[in-house]
């Protein structure tokens, strides 16, 4: 089958702009994206992108822009896509689209800034909907990957949209919603869950860390990081100095890229999984838990993601790693810290406990559409 899969994202370590200069952009493709496009491949599918944001990258580094992890695996797959630029579609023919939704951002990808300020212009956005509406016309079936609670129910009847694939319940409890939901998880191949460490760091220098932008999580600082807990993402950033002036017994640090969470990640005991309070509501756990897990970090769950939630990732962990307040993380890494086997259970155990995100589930769920055609 032949398969388009779009994504406004990175699949590589290192991220560059057009002018080859290297940037920290904030998408998390990195993690999962090579893992369903491998799947798709390893099935026999031909998988075509629209983008080909790794291009410089790769120009630079070759194979090692893949070198942090599964470094074989991620550069066969980033090599054997098709790229097609979106306005050269003609007459494609696609069994099906996995689509990533995108949103206006006032500033960066709105047509306004196409018009006024060009060098700046994102056209995420804008070659969505090129894709959507030539999807519809081709009556070619279509996914919308839903991945940051961005999509409406306006977009769904304005779109056309037949197929959400929904990481949390959001889409779930509305009736009548005109669409299918397709539940599923954020995907790793956990034939490489181990691919980094299987040995964790005995006396890390970090107690607590987030890596992770400030988007909507304020309320979550506020209620679980404690007193010199180390932060890495936009938060020094212009725009979301701010918030790291709202907190200033917190050690911000740089937004980093890919190749530097390994290190980030072995040199720290745990890592709280902060959370948009509409995530947490709709028990939608981000892609944040895999890194600490895959990197070696003990992942503390905030309350809010709910019993029910935490237990299917966290099992018979689930009340050790459910945190209600600061003082429960402190008190919860002070028993890690003087605890290096338990550190090491937790980790050896939910790299087995959470296959059921494997990524062949997920790509089992997103062909189901096949059926309906």
């Amino acid at each position: 089958m032949r398969v388009g899969y779009y994504l406004w994202g990175f699949l590589g370590d290192k991220k560059f702009n057009n002018d080859g200069q290297e940037i920290t952009a904030p998408d998390g493709n990195t993690i999962y994206s090579w893992s369903i496009i491998n799947e798709l491949q390893e099935r026999g599918n031909e998988v075509t992108l629209f983008h080909d944001r790794d291009r410089i990258g790769f120009n630079k580094l070759g194979i090692d822009l893949f070198k942090s992890f599964a470094s074989k695996t991620r550069f066969k797959a980033y090599q054997n896509c098709n790229i097609i630029n979106v306005n050269s579609l003609s007459d494609q023919i696609f069994d099906y689209m996995l689509i990533e939704w995108r949103w206006i951002m006032h500033g960066r990808n709105d047509f306004g800034t196409k018009a006024n300020n060009p060098k700046v212009f994102q056209p995420d956005y804008e070659d969505m909907i090129t894709l959507i509406d030539y999807c519809n016309t081709k009556n070619i079936p279509f996914i919308v990957y839903d991945l940051d609670y961005k999509l409406t129910v306006d977009d769904i009847k304005r779109f056309n949209i037949k197929y959400i694939a929904e990481p949390g319940d959001k889409f779930c409890k509305i009736e009548n919603l005109g669409a299918k939901v397709l539940r599923v998880y954020q995907p790793f191949d956990f034939r490489f869950i181990n691919d980094v460490t299987t040995t964790l760091k005995e006396h890390p220098s970090k107690d607590i860390i987030y890596v992770g932008n400030e988007y909507e999580r304020n309320w979550a600082v506020e209620k679980y990081l404690p007193k010199g807990t180390d932060i890495w993402g936009n938060w020094l950033e212009p725009a979301h100095i701010d918030s790291a002036n709202k907190f200033p017994y917190l050690n911000f640090h740089k937004r980093v890229n890919a190749s530097e969470l390994p290190s980030i990640y072995y040199d720290s005991i745990s890592t709280v999984l902060l959370a948009k309070k509409e995530y947490a509501e709709n028990h939608f756990i981000t892609p944040r838990l895999t890194e600490s897990i895959f990197y070696g970090t003990v992942p503390f769950f905030i309350e809010e993601f709910g019993e029910k939630t935490i237990s299917k990732f966290a099992g018979k962990y689930s009340d050790f790693l459910t945190v209600h307040n600061k003082k429960e993380v402190e008190k919860k890494v002070k028993i890690l810290k003087k605890n290096y086997g338990l550190r090491c259970d937790i980790i050896k155990y939910m790299r087995v406990i959470m296959s059921f995100i494997d990524v062949k589930f997920y790509v089992n769920t997103i062909e189901s559409v096949l059926g309906d055609n």
